[in-house]
C-alpha cells in the first residue's frame, strides 16, 4: 500500500558512510534485521541494543536516567572523530534518536523518525488530550508494575501500543522479554516524558528528516509525528494510513523501500 501524507522535502545525501538504528522499548537491534540487510549495501549499518534491551546491560541506578543516558551507552559504537552518519529511529529509539540530532546536529547527516515518542513534545497548545492520554497510560503501567502485578503490567503495555487482544496474542518468547524487561520500560516512560526538549527546539534542527507515521496509531504519537514534521525546517512526511504503532512489523517491505529512497541507496 502507497504511503500517503504531506511531502516537506525529498533528500539524497552521499557523504555518511553508516547508518545507526535505533529499536522501540521492549525489543533489540535485532528488529532491524530485514533494513540492515538491504541497506548494507550502501552504508556500514550499527542496531545496537539500547541500554537493558537484548544483550545491552540493565540500566546500574544511582544515577538519574534520562534520553541523552541511551546516547551514551551507544557513543562508543558510533563512527570515530566527527564522521557524519545517519540516523534511524522507531518509537522510543526515535524519541533517542531526535535528542541525539538535537545535542550534535553536526555528526547526523539525516534523521528518520518513525512512530517517535518524544512526548515531552506535546507540552504545548493544542496537544493537552493527547499528553493526558499517554500521562495516564504511563500512570496505569507504573502503579500496576508497583502492586508486583508484572503480567498485566506488560500486558496492559502491549495492548494500548499494539491493539486490544496483542499481549495474548504474542509467543511466548516474546511475552517471556517482555516481562524481563518490564523495570525498563517504566524509564523509558520517565525519560521521555520529563526530557526537556519542546517543540520549538525542533525548528533549529536542519538535519534532512523522515517522519514516518501510521494513519490508525495512537494519538499521542500521530500528534507527535505532525507536530515534528511541521517544526522541522528539512522534513519529508509520510502517513502510512493503515498501519497503527506496529508499521515496521506490518509495512516492512514499505518501510525498506521508503528508508532506502530517503537516505539515497538506491
Amino acid at each position: 500500500m502507497k504511503a500517503k501524507g504531506r511531502r516537506l522535502g525529498e533528500f539524497i545525501c552521499a557523504d555518511a558512510r553508516t547508518a545507526v538504528l535505533l529499536h522501540g522499548s521492549t525489543g533489540s537491534g535485532a528488529m532491524w534485521r530485514d533494513l540492515a540487510k538491504s541497506l548494507r549495501g550502501c552504508f556500514e549499518v550499527l542496531a545496537p541494543d539500547l541500554v537493558g534491551y537484548g544483550k545491552a546491560a540493565p540500566w546500574p541506578g544511582g544515577t538519574g536516567f534520562g534520553l541523552e543516558r541511551e546516547a551514551e551507552a551507544i557513543a562508543p559504537l558510533l563512527p570515530d572523530g566527527d564522521a557524519r552518519f545517519h540516523l534511524v529511529g522507531y518509537s522510543y529509539g526515535g524519541a533517542v534518536a531526535l535528542s541525539m540530532a538535537l545535542a550534535r546536529p553536526d555528526r547526523v547527516a539525516s534523521l528518520t523518525l518513525i512512530e517517535p515518542v518524544a512526548f515531552s513534545l506535546l507540552r504545548g497548545p493544542g496537544s493537552g488530550d493527547a499528553l493526558a492520554e499517554i500521562e495516564a497510560a504511563s500512570s496505569a503501567f507504573n502503579a500496576t508494575l508497583r502492586l508486583g502485578d508484572v503480567e498485566r503490567a506488560v500486558g496492559q503495555f502491549v495492548d494500548y501500543w499494539s491493539g486490544a487482544g496483542a499481549w495474548k496474542a504474542l509467543p511466548e518468547a516474546l511475552r517471556d522479554e517482555a516481562r524481563r524487561v518490564a523495570a525498563k520500560i517504566t524509564l523509558d516512560y520517565e525519560a521521555t516524558l520529563s526530557d526537556p526538549t519542546r517543540i520549538e527546539d525542533c525548528a533549529r534542527l536542519h538535519v534532512p528528516t523522515l517522519v514516518m507515521v501510521g494513519g490508525k496509531g495512537p494519538e499521542p504519537t500521530r500528534r507527535i509525528a505532525t507536530l515534528v514534521a511541521g517544526a522541522l525546517p528539512n522534513s519529508r512526511y509520510e502517513v502510512v494510513a493503515e498501519a497503527d504503532h506496529k508499521l515496521p512489523f506490518t509495512h516492512a517491505a514499505l518501510l525498506k523501500q521508503t528508508v532506502r529512497r530517503f537516505l539515497g541507496c538506491c
